[in-house]
């Protein structure tokens, strides 16, 4: 009887200890929050504000100088891989997400009392100002005019150009969509797609480019070096005169994929080329 009594409160007490335990960890998360993102966007605006909370790392493309236009930053910190085991393992206690992660996994990570955020389209530019404000909701150290700043940003390159006709070109031959955060910027900015594609990304038929050539065309370089359908633009401006016609110029895609001071900086430079 008495081994029974004991053994009962023992359990007890280990259910007691245990619920504890769980509690503490609740509490403390907050006061020692450590911050991952699976948000490519989202490590832009972190790094560029100097977000202070831990941060426990950054994806690798946040630290790739053609894609990021915080690398230099980005690789002071550590490479967070983007999968479930890497995240838990780091201890997070907040994680952003963006449109891309399935629901499933943000459900993998309320299980473990993981804090999450998901934010709207991050590389259109429409929903910059809001994304930030769903950010500092969260939390965030942000300045506290950090959304009112971006909006304003955005309604300065409203209307920049005067309807010239732009192809973007991606590597491998592609044109960039009207879908695609590079054309949203370039059409909020007051151009016009040289063929209306909804999507991403559409092929570019060589004869139908020298028979209508655009008024610009922009080549997406990957680091100095044009890639093979960079070349056969130059050998079409060069053979068949495409210089006549249409404005060549090239930009890394780090200026395009997420908004960002860097995206205003790049439509003015641009508007400076153009004249």
């Amino acid at each position: 009887m008495y081994s029974q009594v004991f053994r009962l409160r023992s359990d007890t007490v280990r259910h007691v200890l245990k619920s504890i335990a769980v509690l503490s960890y609740l509490f403390a998360s907050d006061a020692t929050a450590k911050l991952a993102s699976l948000s490519f966007c989202a490590d832009q605006w972190l790094l560029y504000y100097d977000h202070q909370e831990d941060i426990a790392g950054f994806g690798y493309t946040s630290s790739d100088d053609n894609l990021s236009p915080m690398a230099e930053k980005a690789r002071q910190f550590p490479v967070l891989h983007p999968n479930v085991e890497d995240i838990l393992a780091q201890n997070v206690t907040k994680l952003i997400l963006d449109q891309y992660v399935p629901a499933f996994v943000t459900h993998i990570f309320k299980r473990d009392h993981i804090k999450t955020v998901r934010l709207n389209e991050t590389g259109n530019p429409i929903f910059w100002a809001s994304n930030l404000e769903k950010l500092m909701s969260f939390g965030l150290s942000f300045p506290v005019n950090a959304p009112k700043q971006a909006q304003k940003a955005l309604e300065t390159v409203k209307g920049l150009f005067q309807s010239q006709s732009v192809l973007i070109i991606a590597p491998r031959g592609y044109a960039l969509g009207t879908d695609h955060p590079a054309m949203q910027w370039l059409t909020w900015a007051g151009l016009r797609s040289w063929k209306q594609h909804n999507g991403w990304s559409y092929k570019v038929e060589r004869e139908e480019l020298l028979h209508n050539p655009p008024d610009i065309i922009i080549l997406e370089k990957v680091g100095n070096a044009l890639d093979l359908s960079g070349q056969m633009i130059r050998d079409m401006e060069l053979s068949q005169g495409l210089h006549k016609n249409s404005l060549l110029l090239g930009a890394q895609s780090k200026y395009w994929n997420c908004p960002g001071p860097w995206t205003i900086q790049w439509l003015q430079d641009l508007r400076q080329a153009i004249k």
